[in-house]
This record gives structure tokens, C-alpha cells and sequence, in this order.
């Protein structure tokens, strides 16, 4: 059985191997890459989800830019060769809160893709406003048959089988 590891660049914005947490953000990996992430959205609930089509994505990015005005237009996105990962926090009484896409290995034609959460440190001096943090990322779908999103502790929070 093949496997593979890619190795994902570091984001500021969120911290060292995170990636998907600002858009234009680099990556060393050719499977992911950032599409966009901050710590306004319009999805109050904690969810992860998988986006294989234009359709599915218009409304998704509809919902997370659902408080501006005027809502911005969806970037473009290849979706014969890519999915869409996105992993929403849910509501937050502080800023200093992020999450990222990091490590992705590719075992079986399973892409496992770790979602991270970073909160902020004990006595940090932080925002005092409710915060919504999100990540958005393009996974490139290759010979994939599956997504997987894991969190930290390697718990799958999501499965997702490709078309």
C-alpha cells in the first residue's frame, strides 16, 4: 500500500503548520492549498464539511460571508480537480482563536487531513468580541476515493467519499 505525506507550510496569521487560515498564504504542498480563513462568519455552529461542486460552494460561501454587505463573489475553484474543505469553530466569546488545515497524508485513496484549533494562551490579552473562526481550503481530489478530517487528538470529525 502507497502512502504519502505532504508537508504543509506555516500561516502567521494562526501559527506553524496551519495552513488555510488567510488567503494567499503559501503552501509547500501541491494537494492542499489556502483559499481563505479569518475570524468573522456567518456559521455561529461548530461543523466541517466537504464541498464537491459549484453549487454546494456558492451557498456555503454565501453563508459565511452572510454578515457583509455586500457579500463578496466566491473565488474560483476547479471542482473536476478539487474539493473544497471548510472547518467553522462555531461562536467564540474572545478573538485569538484560529484553525487551519495541517498535515495531510494519502493512504488507500483516503486523503486524512488534520483540522487544527488553536485558542489563545492563559492571561493573553485578547479581543473582547464574539468571534466566529473559520479556515477554507482546496484539496485536490487526484486519485482520491475519500476525505477524512481528523482533529488533534486523530479522531475522525468528518468522512466524506468522492464521486
Amino acid at each position: 500500500m502507497r502512502r504519502r505525506c505532504i508537508a504543509v507550510g506555516a500561516c502567521l496569521a494562526c501559527g506553524a503548520g496551519l495552513v488555510a487560515c488567510a488567503a494567499g498564504t503559501p503552501s509547500t504542498s501541491t494537494l492542499l492549498e489556502p483559499l481563505e480563513g479569518g475570524g468573522q462568519s456567518g456559521v455561529a455552529e461548530r461543523s466541517f464539511r466537504v464541498i464537491g461542486d459549484e453549487r454546494a460552494f456558492r451557498a456555503l460561501y454565501a453563508a459565511v460571508h452572510a454578515n457583509r454587505m455586500p457579500s463578496p463573489r466566491p473565488p474560483g475553484v476547479e471542482f473536476d480537480a478539487h474539493v473544497v474543505l471548510a472547518a467553522f469553530l462555531g461562536t467564540r466569546s474572545t478573538g485569538g482563536h484560529h484553525t487551519g488545515f495541517g498535515p495531510v497524508t494519502v493512504e488507500g485513496g483516503v486523503a486524512r487531513v488534520s483540522v487544527a484549533e488553536e485558542s489563545p494562551p492563559a492571561g493573553a490579552v485578547l479581543t473582547q468580541a464574539t468571534t466566529t473562526p473559520y479556515a477554507m481550503a482546496t484539496l485536490a481530489r487526484s486519485d482520491l476515493k475519500a476525505v477524512e478530517l481528523v482533529d488533534g487528538k486523530g479522531a475522525v470529525v468528518l468522512r466524506e467519499a468522492l464521486p
